[in-house]
């Protein structure tokens, strides 16, 4: 009896455990729903991630009531991680849900952020702000996407180049590397989370690359999607 009751205790212990991490989660900065402000002048709604202590200073002057972002962001162990939501028969768009136009098929982190920042698209153009795009630097107005037609097979796409980096990465020629010296470079993040380690592991897997897809590459890491308020 007394070695049940230790179990069950156990378990209870987990789930709690489990619980505070999925609450911890949902606290973090980088969970975001947006927040429109009424009667602002413009609105921040798109933002590249990669920048996280700007997106950290985003979020919180959001919160604060100094910025009006549309922007979304419901990373894993958040609520709405994992939900999907179905396209309006309106769109007159293929697809069991928001997933398929955005990425060509369903994806396991789901489609709830593309609805939550519909919304706030839509709320920012009824209140007349102005919309904010930033770009990675030095890619201002470059790597579009216009509507829905390509954008699922750009995603493809990418996701293909990804699987040979990661086959790259397991070659020899990337084992001469890291023999050459490549894992001494500093791997400390700068301010858009690359790392010297990091763009020379990117430089020598665009060399590695047919130029072909090593063009293709250079446009997806910049790829946008952008959809005109109704």
């Amino acid at each position: 009896m007394c070695v049940f009751l230790l179990c069950c205790s156990s378990e209870e212990m987990i789930k709690a455990a489990e619980r505070s991490d999925k609450e911890a989660v949902a606290d973090r900065t980088i969970v975001f729903h947006g927040k429109v402000l009424p009667a602002s002048l413009t609105c921040v709604c798109s933002w590249p991630g990669k920048y996280e202590s700007a997106w950290d200073a985003l979020v919180t002057g959001s919160r604060s009531g100094n910025v009006s972002a549309a922007v979304v962001f419901l990373p894993e162990g958040s609520k709405d991680f994992g939900s999907h939501d179905t396209i309006p028969e309106e769109e007159n768009l293929q697809g069991s849900c928001w997933c398929v136009p955005l990425y060509g098929k369903k994806k396991p982190w789901g489609c709830r952020w593309w609805t939550k920042w519909i919304a706030n698209i839509e709320r920012a153009h009824e209140e007349g702000a102005e919309m904010e795009v930033y770009f990675f630097k030095g890619m201002k107005s470059r790597g579009k996407v216009e509507d829905f037609s390509t954008a699922g097979k750009e995603h493809l796409r990418r996701e293909a180049i990804q699987a040979k980096k990661r086959r790259f990465l397991q070659l020899q020629a990337f084992s001469n590397a890291c023999d050459e010296g490549i894992e001494d470079l500093s791997k400390d993040p700068r301010g858009d989370s690359s790392s010297q380690y990091s763009r020379e592991v990117q430089r020598l897997f665009l060399a590695w690359l047919p130029e072909k897809n090593a063009t293709s590459w250079r446009h997806l890491k910049v790829l946008g999607i952008h959809r005109r308020p109704k």
